[in-house]
């Protein structure tokens, strides 16, 4: 199923599209496509504003950092809508909830255009 045309996702500009229902955020990455959940775990927010930093996407609420080659956390909670905040009050921020991964899929080139994977379900 294509997603989007390659000169639609560039540098680190996110693009939106919708797979099978759900939301999922397409960037390049070191001469690869990947679609990112939207949400971040935290809070169930949408990450559409969110920024690319070096190999990861940046929550734009509370500062969660995710790889984007695999999904992984790599930093929880840490600001407010992109303010730093304090060490110490991290773990209030949290609200309790431990930090979690998103879903990361490698897209496929096709030519000029980005597809899903056949094998790759877009939920769950």
């Amino acid at each position: 199923m294509k997603v989007a045309n390659i000169s639609e996702v560039s540098g680190d500009r996110l693009k939106a599209v919708e797979v099978e229902r759900e939301t999922y955020l397409l960037v390049a990455h070191e001469g690869e496509f990947y679609a990112l959940e939207h949400r971040c775990p935290h809070l169930g927010l949408s990450m559409k504003k969110g920024k690319v930093e070096g190999d990861c996407l940046v929550c734009p609420w509370h500062g969660s950092r995710f790889s984007i080659p695999t999904g992984e956390n790599v930093d929880w909670v840490n600001s407010f809508v992109g303010m730093p905040l304090p060490k110490w009050s991290h773990k209030m921020i949290a609200l309790g909830k431990q930090p979690q991964p998103i879903k990361s899929v490698k897209l496929e080139r096709q030519g000029e255009e980005l597809h899903w994977p056949k094998n790759v379900g877009a939920s769950g």
